[in-house]
């Protein structure tokens, strides 16, 4: 559950760090760091949840679940980005 549920925060983060104008690698950083903050928040906050204790281990599967992600979201950033037509003016046209 840790994987899934932090690897949605992670692309949602990186899909508003992209949308206010961040760059790729900006904004992959900052989405990790965020997810990996609150993962770590969650976790302390489980030491007043009967029942429910704090583990690293859960922090290591939120922190590669919001990595995988996001490295997802930052390549495929990529391949878009190459994808795109060229700007550049085609010989023999005006532009």
């Amino acid at each position: 559950g840790h994987l899934t549920l932090y690897a949605v925060l992670g692309l949602l983060y990186f899909g508003a760090f992209r949308r206010s104008g961040h760059p790729v690698e900006r904004a992959a950083w900052a989405s990790l760091g965020l997810a990996l903050l609150y993962g770590i928040s969650d976790e302390i906050h489980q030491i007043w949840v009967p029942g429910r204790s704090p583990t690293a281990v859960d922090v290591v599967w939120d922190a590669l679940g919001a990595g995988a992600a996001v490295v997802g979201a930052v390549l495929w950033n990529r391949w878009m980005a190459c994808r795109r037509p060229s700007r550049r003016p085609v010989l023999g046209t005006k532009s």
